[in-house]
């Protein structure tokens, strides 16, 4: 998935936490002056 306002490619994974919602999670891997990859939690993730 292309980020279509930076251009930056994104994985977006799909989880069902312990309440039944989904959780997304992007990883944005190219941003620049980043060591790791910034993660925007769509929900709170819960572990079941």
């Amino acid at each position: 998935m292309i980020d279509e306002i930076t251009g930056n490619q994104k994985i977006q994974l799909f989880g069902h936490n312990s309440n039944g919602y989904f959780t997304e999670i992007y990883i944005n891997m190219l941003l620049p002056n980043k060591t790791r990859p910034d993660f925007t939690f769509g929900k709170t993730f819960q572990n079941s």
